[in-house]
């Protein structure tokens, strides 16, 4: 079977996936939660099988570039829903969960070349390459799931951090979307757009823009659901938001250890403050204060869940915005 068309049956599976748990949202039959996990479950075991194919047609661990990683990174955010959903049955994540998944695919289908290329001297260590790179994968979608649960546990209040949450939440489609259509526009020779300041300034000012439109219709969204469907209660969200931000803090911690340990391997030092390196930290930092503050402070304070929200944007900004503004040891990404 071609790459191709696994791809189109992944696509497929995780529009359906999309729309299965956005249906059954508020269905509490057995029947149907059989259903909604069943076809996530499938759908993930086809991605796992896209990326085998992968690894068997490129003879190495398909974690080399920015295709592969975003493959990676969706196939890790279902793991880590599938896991929350097991143990919580927050099924208000699901919709949300697997068109997050959908879209990471979408980036990496559409903007990102597919071919399989050798890899750099610096990567040529199958062990420290799928370690290190599954370690820090695991932990992103594990802090993608705990991102989409902090904008939830926003929604249940009734004062301006709702409204702050619906901004932030409609800011992130306007940076996916608003990402997707700018790049293929880009393609297609319709736009013009260099990596200056100001075409960023630009760009940003349409991002924002495009999410203050969206924000009362998201707001407006969420007051017509039922938030607490399936015991999505706020005691169970923040007890499941903090579980699976240590589960992500940890695979991180890890990940970066394992990183410094194969960067004195390749490179002969053990860290270099590297623009990557150096976002790891600021992104781990970020998480070992929400960590500090709602394990030693406030439980249930939201300051915590705002450092929670700042701690992935962090991560956005050390997996997409080092590789193409600032240019290091890792620029090969």
């Amino acid at each position: 079977m071609s790459e191709a068309l696994t791809f189109n049956i992944l696509y497929a599976g995780y529009l359906l996936a999309t729309l299965v748990c956005a249906f059954t949202l508020f269905a509490t039959s057995r029947k149907t939660l059989y259903l909604r996990r069943g076809v996530v479950a499938t759908v993930f075991a086809w991605h796992t099988i896209v990326i085998i194919q992968r690894w068997v047609v490129a003879g190495r661990p398909p974690m080399s570039n920015m295709f592969e990683t975003l493959i990676l990174f969706g196939w890790a955010l279902t793991l880590a829903y599938m896991v929350v959903e097991v143990k919580y049955d927050l099924r208000i994540l699901g919709a949300p969960a697997s068109l997050a998944s959908l879209l990471t695919l979408a980036y990496a289908t559409l903007v990102f070349p597919n071919t399989v290329q050798p890899l750099m001297p610096a990567l040529q260590n199958s062990f420290w390459l799928t370690t290190h790179v599954s370690l820090c994968f695991v932990g992103y979608g594990a802090l993608a799931v705990a991102y989409l649960m902090c904008l939830i546990v926003l929604w249940h209040r009734t004062d301006w951090h709702r409204t702050a949450a619906s901004f932030v939440g409609a800011l992130s489609l306007a940076v996916i979307v608003g990402g997707l259509v700018l790049v293929r526009l880009q393609r297609a020779e319709v736009l013009s757009l260099s990596l200056s300041i100001g075409s960023a300034l630009t760009v940003t000012a349409g991002m924002l823009a495009a999410a203050g439109v969206l924000t009362p219709a998201l707001g407006l969204l969420v007051r017509s659901l039922n938030l607490n469907a399936g015991g999505a209660t706020t005691d169970v969200l923040n007890r499941a938001l903090y579980r699976t931000i240590v589960l992500g803090f940890l695979f991180l911690s890890v990940g970066i250890i394992t990183g410094s340990v194969w960067a004195q391997q390749a490179w002969g030092r053990y860290w270099g403050w590297d623009p990557k390196e150096t976002w790891s930290f600021i992104t781990w930092l970020i998480y070992g204060i929400y960590l500090h503050v709602r394990f030693g402070w406030k439980k249930t304070g939201v300051l915590s869940i705002w450092l929670a929200i700042l701690g992935f944007w962090a991560v956005v900004f050390t997996y997409f915005g080092v590789n193409f503004l600032l240019s290091g040891l890792h620029s090969y990404a």
